[in-house]
């Protein structure tokens, strides 16, 4: 039972000789942001009753991982093959599982070259994004988080098809302007004329699926657009600026467009309502809280 989230996939299925095959502790890089984040988290309040430092940390090197806890770590067989970012629920309490920060590096910078200091900002803000779906395990009586984030063939085939048909990219990114003009502007009238000339459109060409794909739609805006959000609060934190908000010109293939919208909607809300509390005790969606 796990959630994983892929954030690099290009470099990061690596292969158990490119790992470390003598090692006794976590890595000098890796602990420090670790600890850079735990002394964050003592700082911050980004969500109420979320603290990244209630989860132990595992980084894991191949053949061997080490757990940190509250300032201990203990050196343990490795119990996940990680190749990603994951939060991982235990007999005793969720934990996170990562790589260590060499790893991503080699990710990172076969994409592109980006600086140390962003890496070190990907890194921890990384560590809360997963720390908060261990939160969501753990504060989540209505819906079946392992399940949601288990992406069914279904949904899969029927996003393939949104994601080719033009029509729908052209009302999706209608959308996503109007949403940005909700979030600058207070415009929610323009937001739900393009909000239900979409939901018509899927409800033509989906017919019976219409309401299997919106629930599912709803949930991974949910879980991954308030981690999403966890995020990128980190990352205006440690970049010391707030991430511009603009709309996309070109549509996203896959699951990531439900990041961003999820993260969206919660910027929106954080303007009006006080609205996090308990949130996933309740059976309610994003859009539910906007309308």
């Amino acid at each position: 039972m796990k959630i994983k989230r892929i954030y690099f996939f290009i470099g990061i299925c690596l292969v158990a000789g490119m790992y470390f095959t003598k090692i006794d502790s976590i890595d000098k890089d890796s602990l420090n942001l670790i600890e850079r984040a735990r002394e964050m988290d003592l700082e911050q309040k980004l969500w109420p009753g979320y603290k990244l430092s209630k989860y132990p940390i595992d980084v894991n090197y191949g053949s061997v991982e080490f757990r940190y806890d509250n300032g201990e770590i203990i050196r343990q067989k490795p119990t996940l093959e990680v190749l990603a970012f994951t939060a991982y629920p235990e007999e005793n309490g969720s934990v996170i599982k990562v790589l260590p920060k060499s790893m991503l590096r080699q990710a990172i910078n076969i994409m592109g070259d980006i600086s140390n200091k962003e890496i070190e900002h990907y890194y921890i803000a990384s560590l809360f994004h997963e720390g908060f779906h261990a939160f969501q395990f753990e504060n989540s009586d209505v819906f079946d988080i392992e399940k949601s984030q288990n992406i069914s063939e279904e949904f899969m085939n029927i996003l393939y098809i949104l994601d080719h048909d033009e029509k729908y990219q052209n009302l999706w990114l209608e959308e996503e302007r109007a949403l940005v003009d909700y979030y600058k502007k207070n415009d929610k009238e323009a937001w739900l004329i393009a909000y239900n000339k979409r939901t018509k459109y899927l409800k033509e060409i989906l017919g019976d699926d219409y309401d299997f794909y919106m629930e599912m739609e709803n949930e991974k805006e949910l879980i991954e657009g308030t981690a999403k959000y966890i995020e990128d609060k980190v990352l205006d934190i440690l970049r010391g600026a707030e991430k511009e908000i603009e709309s996309l010109d070109l549509y996203q293939k896959g699951l990531n467009k439900f990041y961003e919208r999820g993260r969206l909607k919660c910027l929106i809300l954080d303007k009006d309502k006080a609205w996090k509390e308990n949130l996933f005790n309740l059976d309610i969606t994003l859009t539910d809280l906007l309308l």
